[in-house]
């Protein structure tokens, strides 16, 4: 069992990925390796929630557009469901990505002041064509943790769709929770469950 430590940072960082779906993919340049994109993202945010004089409601929106410009929501969103996606209609599609978007990007907010001074630091890249791995370690005081940024590149560059914390991925823990209620319920239940989560953090 994961001490509590590495849970905390796991979700830490889930929710991170979590905010960058909240707006579609930017069309600005984009840096030009794998690392360079995890960093740049890495020192936005850090550098924001480290300063001295931080206020969520005033910095809000600063760590909104730092996040969201460095993940892929195309992919993040077709992963989530895996299969289960090409059977949604338009409507459905879009629904699921607002209230999916709408609930993650709520738990990232209300977890910000769990935020401790972690370092991390970008230890590894390897590329595969279009696809590419970060691997990082994040320093704490009571372990050291493996991070792992999966990326894929775009014309105008590459962008995160899925952390791995200690072998565990965010995007298959999502797929394995939504899969399972769509076999129950079907895509109306899914869409369900994800409106009540909505209005219960609303």
């Amino acid at each position: 069992m994961k001490n509590k430590t590495v849970s905390n940072l796991f979700l830490s960082f889930s929710l991170t990925l979590a905010l960058g779906l909240i707006m579609p993919t930017q069309t600005l340049a984009q840096y030009s390796t794998p690392t360079e994109s995890v960093q740049s993202m890495l020192d936005n945010v850090f550098g924001i929630l480290r300063s001295p004089d931080f206020d969520l409601a005033r910095d809000k929106q600063r760590i909104d557009e730092a996040v969201s410009i460095a993940f892929d929501t195309n992919t993040i969103a077709q992963s989530a469901l895996a299969a289960n996606y090409r059977e949604l209609s338009a409507e459905q599609r879009a629904e699921f990505e607002e209230l999916f978007f709408n609930i993650l990007k709520s738990t990232y907010i209300e977890r910000l002041d769990a935020y401790t001074d972690e370092s991390v630091e970008i230890t590894n890249e390897e590329t595969d064509g279009n696809r590419g791995t970060v691997k990082s370690v994040a320093y704490t005081s009571s372990s050291d943790i493996a991070v792992d940024y999966s990326l894929r590149q775009r014309p105008n560059g590459w962008f995160i769709y899925d952390i791995i914390v200690e072998d565990v991925s965010l995007l298959s823990s999502y797929r394995s929770t939504y899969r399972s209620i769509i076999r129950r319920s079907g895509i109306d239940g899914l869409l369900n469950d994800l409106r009540n989560q909505a209005s219960e953090l609303e």
